[in-house]
């Protein structure tokens, strides 16, 4: 499911959000049933067919809601097939969507389509389209609802899954929620974790656990991330506004140490990257930063710990 996990969401404010862009990789695997049933739902025929799958996401987030992207994934044809589609399959997915804090739409055309995919019923067509819906803060709690967006799809819960996410801490956010028979026999139950490894990296790991007619219809999958905040401008450089100083902030960490910098910007979720007065250059954990002051002794702690995206 959160195969990306989504980018952190930007909100509008005395200085314009950074963007970002992030790049990630996954792969998974697990097994399906093919079942034939006759015209009153007996069973005709069953046998279990193991499958994995690997995809690769690139996604940009601009400074507002917009975030463009595209996946790709690498749909191998399963072992023993004997229907003609020995071939591997190439999924390709633009998409773009709206992401702001507490909600979230977008959609994608998915390529090629309209044909039987190598796993799963042999009745199972790619859908044309991908879509999602979020209600909520990823960063707490929210409830999603997402149309071909795993990445890898099949290992990540199947076409369609319906999920509730919760963050944990800042470093580990969990999901658990429903996946659809599609294309698998029956629907699954989904969950996963994403954590934080270090500045800009993050790992996710996930699971679907099914079954149908005593075939044992489960997956995991496994990815890992790394986003790359890109700041709009530095207070030391010669493109800041008219009539700005640089700026002088001052850092309160925990235990009453203090820190003078010059700028302070995202650097990945949890960490910010500070440029030190004497032009060092240090990642703090914003869990360790009590106060932030600014220019004047104007109290920007909020800004930075909470609204990390609208940074001085």
């Amino acid at each position: 499911m959160v195969a990306m996990a989504p980018l952190a969401i930007g909100q509008s404010g005395d200085y314009s959000d950074s963007s970002a862009t992030r790049f990630g990789i996954a792969a998974g695997a697990g097994s399906y049933g093919v079942v034939t049933r006759g015209c009153q739902g007996e069973v005709l025929s069953k046998y279990k067919r193991d499958f994995h799958d690997v995809a690769a996401t690139l996604e940009h987030e601009f400074r507002g809601p917009l975030v463009l992207g595209v996946r790709g994934q690498r749909v191998p044809a399963p072992a023993g097939d004997s229907a003609g589609s020995e071939v591997d399959r190439f999924l390709w997915n633009p998409h773009v969507g709206l992401e702001w804090k507490s909600f979230g739409i977008g959609a994608g055309y998915v390529t090629p389509h309209g044909e039987r995919l190598p796993i799963g019923p042999l009745d199972f067509d790619i859908p044309p389209v991908s879509a999602h819906l979020r209600f909520g803060n990823p960063r707490r709690t929210d409830f999603s609802l997402r149309l071909m967006e795993g990445a890898p799809y099949a290992s990540s819960g199947g076409v369609f899954e319906a999920a509730l996410g919760i963050g944990v801490s800042p470093a580990v956010r969990g999901w658990i929620g429903l996946g659809s028979p599609e294309p698998f026999d029956g629907a699954g139950l989904i969950a996963g974790t994403d954590i934080r490894l270090a500045c800009g990296f993050r790992a996710n790991v996930g699971g679907r656990l099914g079954g149908s007619e005593g075939i044992n219809e489960s997956a995991v999958r496994a990815g890992v991330s790394y986003t790359w905040t890109h700041r709009r401008y530095d207070p030391r450089s010669e493109s800041r506004p008219p009539d700005t100083e640089p700026a002088t902030l001052t850092l309160t960490l925990d235990g009453g140490d203090t820190l003078s910098a010059v700028s302070i910007e995202p650097w990945s979720m949890g960490y910010v990257r500070v440029v030190l007065a004497n032009g060092q250059t240090s990642f703090l954990n914003t869990a360790k930063i009590r106060t932030v002051v600014g220019p004047g002794g104007a109290d920007l702690t909020d800004k930075v710990l909470k609204e990390r995206r609208r940074v001085p």
